[in-house]
């Protein structure tokens, strides 16, 4: 069952906004909490009427605790996860942001892209090495806040998630956020670098060591104060006029540059 924006889930309490993303077992949506007036992330689950079943339902909120005792700027607060009679879900905080796509339209570099989903990777990288996953084989649940950080907006984790689709939504992100870069695969993490294979903890050490690069130095340009402006002025005008203006006429500083040229 796809749902409408404006329709009314969990007896009346939460208002669906808009939909930014939906799969064969989940809806991604914008909701308006109207008992604590605040919005939140819907990850809606419809365990009847999906390929999941109930028991997967209850498979999906098991997994999901993991990412609610995590803080982290990669991932959304999970606030709540509902068990009703018509639909499931897990209510996540609402962040101010931006999807991937609409991110990617404006001018980028690769040590932007880098900046973005640098925390990500790192969230990535811990939940694999803690025998987890962060669950975004589907890129639809990653946003980018307006601080410029991607991160899991639609948190919820199915039984069927694994590494290797962790690692592949992950590329999909980057691939969309560098597609105005000239270079992209300088993030090295499209393809296996140097015939190594492609893991959280290579992409977290690639884009760290991006972000930790110094920036160029800068060479100060001298720019004069306002005082030596006006002299130069002065000084210019002064000596165009010498031959013509009297002694007590004279600019004092013509003078000093005249004596001491």
């Amino acid at each position: 069952m796809v749902r409408s924006a404006g329709s009314v889930l969990g007896g009346g309490r939460y208002r669906l906004l808009r939909r930014w993303g939906v799969t064969a077992d989940f809806e991604f949506w914008h909701a308006m909490d109207r008992v604590l007036d605040r919005e939140v992330a819907l990850t809606i689950i419809d365990g009847v009427s999906t390929q999941l079943g109930r028991s997967s339902v209850n498979e999906v909120f098991a997994r999901t605790v993991a990412l609610g005792q995590v803080r982290t700027a990669a991932v959304a607060s999970v606030l709540d996860m509902v068990d009703g009679a018509s639909f499931s879900a897990v209510v996540a905080e609402w962040i101010p942001s931006v999807s991937v796509d609409e991110a990617s339209a404006g001018s980028t570099s690769v040590l932007g892209v880098a900046r973005a989903v640098v925390e990500l990777a790192a969230a990535m990288r811990g939940f694999h090495e803690s025998g987890s996953v962060l669950a975004i084989g589907d890129s639809g649940r990653v946003r980018v806040s307006l601080d410029g950080i991607a991160y899991v907006a639609f948190p919820g984790t199915p039984a069927s998630s694994e590494r290797d689709s962790d690692i592949r939504g992950f590329c999909s992100v980057v691939r969309t956020l560098a597609a105005g870069v000239q270079s992209p695969d300088a993030l090295g993490l499209m393809t296996g670098r140097d015939g190594q294979e492609v893991t959280a903890v290579a992409i977290t050490d690639t884009l760290q060591g991006i972000v930790d690069q110094p920036l160029p130095r800068r060479i100060p340009f001298p720019h004069p104060s306002p005082m030596q402006s006006l002299r130069r002025r002065v000084t210019r005008r002064d000596r165009a006029l010498w031959p013509r203006l009297p002694a007590s006429q004279r600019s004092p500083w013509c003078c000093s540059a005249r004596s001491g040229g």
